[in-house]
C-alpha cells in the first residue's frame, strides 16, 4: 500500500482495510475466538485483525516497523478509551431496562475508536506487498502476537485465516 498523497486517499485506504478486517471478523469462528482472546488474554482485537489482513494479503510493514511498535502505537488509546467504554457498554447490555439508544451510542464510539486504531496501524506500517522473491512476514507477526498472548499456534504453509482461527479456537478450548 503506497503512502497516500492526500487526506482523502488516506481515508479511502482506511475504509478499504476496515471493510476487509470487518469481513475477517465475520468469518466463521473468528468473532468468538478474538473475543475470547480479548476477554481472557487481553488481546487487542484490532491488532489481531490488522495482522491477519497483512498476512492474508502477503503484505509487510515498512522496514524497521515490528510488532513491538504496533503494540506501543495503540496502547494508550486502547487502555484509556476503548477498554472503559467496552466495559460500560457490556455492563449496560447485561442490565435490563437500559435504553438501546445509549448502548448503540457507546457501540458507535467503540467502533470509531477501533477504526482510529486501524488508521494508526496503517500510518505506522505503510504496508506493501514485497517482490515475489521475498516472502511476507505477516503470518510471522500473527504467530508472534499469539505467543505474547501465551498461545503456540503456528500457521501451516500458506496462511489461511479460517484454518488459523479454527486452530486457535481448538487450542483455547483445550485450555479452558
Amino acid at each position: 500500500m503506497a503512502e497516500p498523497k492526500n487526506p482523502n486517499e488516506k481515508t479511502q485506504a482506511t475504509d478499504q482495510v476496515w471493510a476487509e478486517v470487518t469481513r475477517f471478523y465475520k468469518a466463521p469462528g473468528v468473532e468468538a475466538t478474538v473475543l475470547d482472546l480479548q476477554d481472557h488474554r487481553g488481546a487487542n482485537v484490532m491488532l489481531v485483525l490488522f495482522l491477519c489482513w497483512l498476512a492474508e494479503g502477503g503484505r509487510v510493514p515498512r522496514p524497521g516497523v515490528g510488532l513491538d511498535d504496533l503494540l506501543k502505537a495503540g496502547g494508550v488509546r486502547r487502555m484509556v478509551l476503548l477498554k472503559p467504554i467496552r466495559a460500560l457498554r457490556r455492563a449496560l447490555f447485561r442490565k435490563k431496562g437500559t435504553k438501546n439508544a445509549l448502548k448503540n451510542i457507546l457501540l458507535g464510539f467503540e467502533l470509531h475508536q477501533e477504526r482510529a486504531l486501524l488508521k494508526i496501524y496503517l500510518d505506522l506500517t505503510r504496508p506493501h506487498r514485497p517482490p515475489q522473491s521475498m516472502p511476507g512476514n505477516g503470518p510471522n507477526l500473527v504467530v508472534a502476537y499469539m505467543k505474547i498472548l501465551g498461545l503456540n499456534a503456528p500457521y501451516k504453509g500458506q496462511f489461511d485465516l479460517c484454518e488459523y482461527f479454527t486452530e486457535l479456537d481448538s487450542i483455547l478450548k483445550k485450555r479452558a
